[in-house]
């Protein structure tokens, strides 16, 4: 196809875009955009067309759709941390090595702010829209992208995102990403001034992707300024988009969010409000009324306190005051429970007081059924992380640490469970390679072993060239709720440390080991954590035990010791 065959078809996709109406979109904003934009206004307590009414006067913005936003947001919520792989072959620890860099990794590129990103845009939207742009990944602003509406999937529509650089902007990153033809996109004025400049017109410029066949040619993806410049062109086969919907709704691409399930909400509570407003506007007044036509017509600005007024006719006031709102009040709360309703807004997961009266039983049911819900909606945003992870995340990860590289060991015992029993068997090793070890004496031994383990914790852990390559595993997004409850584990927990409290020694029996690690098991925990590693004595401890040994004859004996009570993570 030739150039302007190209600009051509991207331009009547844009078009097809910013006009086409949809049915079930609201009959007030029937285009895509308009609808993008109105969630946009609405969480930003700005009407559509206009803040103030046709006398100028600033109208009231009864915001009901931020609440539910920010409630979703809370409630979806997972870190870097909840990601976990699992080994599938028998390598336990190289699987191991691998999540904890991961951690390590996404935490430099900072991963955890796009996993909060996902968890607002997602419900505030209704639709989430990923891209893979070189190694990062990042949430796309979906009022950016044209692309056509009632399409059923987002992997079989032609794509068009558009960026606005300013001028010099848009010079340095044509000369960084290398762009052809840069020079004779045209440097526009803007009609406005700034002081005694001029003001430089924004350079748009559209990233088109066509699916593959939508085209008769090999290159499918363009990159075309706004006046009609070609900047570059090559073949891309994949999507580098990805979406997920918050509510699938039939006859369009997008999903339906939190906001745009409560416009018409919205709507009505603006209009009770500004008729109280009003209302409110007018009792405010103090105004009387008599048929003597002598009286002063203002009695605020023209009389003075005390005086005594003779008339021919009785000076009374005019009622103006508000007698609806009671009225008002009840349609208000009437609504706003409504609104908290439709999207699972409700006092358990707000904090709010539940009305009084209300039976213990219906408020526990409530907080479960709200908490199903929302457990549902992170399992698929989870499931959408997971599929990222998969396709854009690991690949680079696994890219960057392909060679050889070390790890500092300080780090790795920060990072959580199973770092103290890695950390033991490289000190094992450690120990292993000291030939006059056997002849020392134990306390000199236990310096020893203290000395080595100060120095083992700020070297690096060498990681071989290609470890990572053909480790076979599967991956798991920790969810609350999902699997077993916090209260069952927080019960199992509890019952552990009963037994041990009774009887320390009970895990020296094997059998009654094997039944306690079974149960942990099928709790949701990992009975590996439960097995806890000899603890090693800082150098300054060995040294002060060394020479407490070496004060007496005899060493005093240690007492026993009754187990710690064991920490435990909830993850939220």
């Amino acid at each position: 196809m030739k150039t302007e065959d190209i600009i051509k078809t991207v331009g009547s996709e844009i078009d097809y875009c910013e006009t086409t109406k949809l049915k079930v979109n609201p009959s007030f904003e029937p285009t895509e955009l308009g609808r993008l934009d109105l969630i946009d206004k609405y969480m930003m307590s700005k009407y559509r067309d206009s803040d103030t009414d046709s006398f100028g006067n600033q109208m009231v913005f009864f915001n009901v759709v931020s609440l539910p936003v920010e409630v979703a947001s809370k409630m979806l919520d997972f870190d870097t941390k909840d990601i976990q792989l699992i080994d599938e072959a028998g390598s336990y620890w190289e699987t191991w090595l691998m999540e904890k860099e991961l951690h390590f990794w996404m935490k430099d590129k900072y991963f955890g702010r796009h996993l909060n990103e996902f968890a607002f845009r997602y419900p505030r939207d209704g639709h989430i829209i990923a891209k893979k742009v070189d190694n990062d990944v990042g949430l796309v602003p979906i009022k950016n992208l044209r692309f056509r509406p009632d399409a059923l999937s987002l992997d079989k529509t032609p794509i068009i995102e558009k960026y606005e650089y300013q001028y010099d902007e848009f010079i340095a990153e044509a000369k960084r990403r290398g762009w052809s033809n840069y020079e004779k996109v045209e440097r526009k004025r803007d009609s406005t001034k700034s002081g005694e400049f001029e003001k430089s017109a924004k350079v748009n410029v559209f990233e088109a992707w066509f699916p593959s066949g939508y085209l008769n040619q090999d290159d499918n993806w363009f990159l075309i300024s706004g006046d009609g410049v070609l900047l570059a062109s090559a073949e891309m086969d994949d999507c580098c988009y990805k979406g997920l919907p918050w509510e699938k709704i039939d006859g369009r691409l997008l999903g339906r969010g939190q906001v745009e399930k409560l416009f018409n909400e919205q709507i009505y509570l603006n209009r009770m409000g500004n008729y109280k407003a009003e209302g409110l506007h007018w009792s405010s007044k103090r105004l009387f009324q008599t048929r003597d036509a002598s009286i002063n017509t203002n009695l605020l600005g023209e009389s003075e306190n005390g005086e005594v007024f003779i008339l021919n006719d009785p000076l009374t006031q005019v009622p103006v005051e508000e007698r609806n709102l009671s009225f008002y009040n009840y349609e208000e709360e009437r609504w706003q429970k409504h609104a908290n309703d439709r999207t699972f807004t409700t006092e358990p997961v707000t904090g709010g007081r539940a009305p009084s009266g209300t039976p213990l039983g219906s408020t526990m049911l409530q907080a479960q059924m709200t908490k199903g819900f929302y457990d549902q909606k992170k399992e698929e945003l989870a499931m959408f992380i997971k599929e990222i992870l998969w396709d854009w995340i690991l690949p680079e990860f696994k890219k960057e640490k392909r060679s050889k590289h070390g790890v500092i060991m300080r780090n790795i015992l920060a990072s959580g469970s199973g770092a103290e029993k890695f950390f033991n068997m490289h000190l094992t090793s450690e120990l292993n390679k000291e030939k006059m070890r056997k002849f020392m004496s134990p306390e000199i031994a236990e310096i020893r072993k203290a000395f080595i383990a100060e120095r083992l914790k700020g070297k690096k852990v060498d990681i071989p060239k290609g470890l990572y390559d053909n480790l076979k595993y599967k991956m798991e997004i920790n969810i609350v709720g999902e699997s077993i409850d916090t209260a069952g584990k927080l019960t199992t927990l509890q019952t552990l440390w009963q037994i041990l409290g009774s009887n320390p020694s009970v895990l020296q029996d094997k059998t009654v080991k094997n039944i306690l690690f079974k149960m942990l098991n099928l709790s949701g925990f990992n009975p590996k954590d439960f097995e806890f590693p000899e603890d090693i004595p800082s150098l300054q401890q060995a040294s002060g035990m060394a020479q407490a040994v070496r004060g007496g004859s005899i060493a005093a004996p240690r007492q026993q010791q009754m187990p710690q009570q064991m920490q435990t993570q909830t993850t939220v």
